[in-house]
C-alpha cells in the first residue's frame, strides 16, 4: 500500500507533467489501474486529478490565445470554429431530433421497410 506522502508525490508529478498519466505512473512505478482505483476510492486524490485536468485545459487555452495574439491565422480559425459556433463559425449544423411517436419510442422495426 502507498502512504499519503507517496500519493502526494505522485500527484505532484501528475501536475508537473500536465496530467500525463503514463509518464507519472512510469516515474513512480505505479500501475495505471492502481491510479484509477485511487481516483475511485479516494475523493481527495480524485479532486486533485480533476483540478490538474482543468489546469491543462487552461494552459492549452492560454497557448492558443498567445498564438492568436501573434497573428496565427490557423489558431484564430480554430478558436472561431470551436468557440464561435453560435455566430456561424462552425463547419456543421447540429440538430436535436425527438424520435418518439405519441409519447412512445419508435422501434427500428417500425421505421425500416420489411424485406
Amino acid at each position: 500500500m502507498y502512504t499519503k506522502e507517496q500519493k502526494q508525490a505522485i500527484l505532484a508529478t501528475y501536475r508537473e507533467t500536465l496530467g500525463n498519466l503514463s509518464e507519472t505512473c512510469r516515474r513512480h512505478k505505479v500501475a495505471r489501474s492502481t491510479f484509477g482505483e485511487w481516483c475511485k476510492k479516494d475523493p481527495e486524490f480524485a479532486a486533485v486529478v480533476e483540478e490538474v485536468k482543468e489546469e491543462f485545459l487552461d494552459f492549452a487555452e492560454d497557448c492558443l490565445v498567445e498564438r492568436m495574439r501573434a497573428g496565427d491565422t490557423t489558431a484564430i480559425i480554430f478558436a472561431l470554429k470551436s468557440k464561435g459556433k453560435q455566430r456561424g463559425w462552425g463547419e456543421k449544423s447540429e440538430m436535436q431530433v425527438d424520435l418518439t411517436s405519441s409519447g412512445k419510442p419508435i422501434r427500428y422495426a417500425d421505421i425500416m421497410p420489411h424485406s
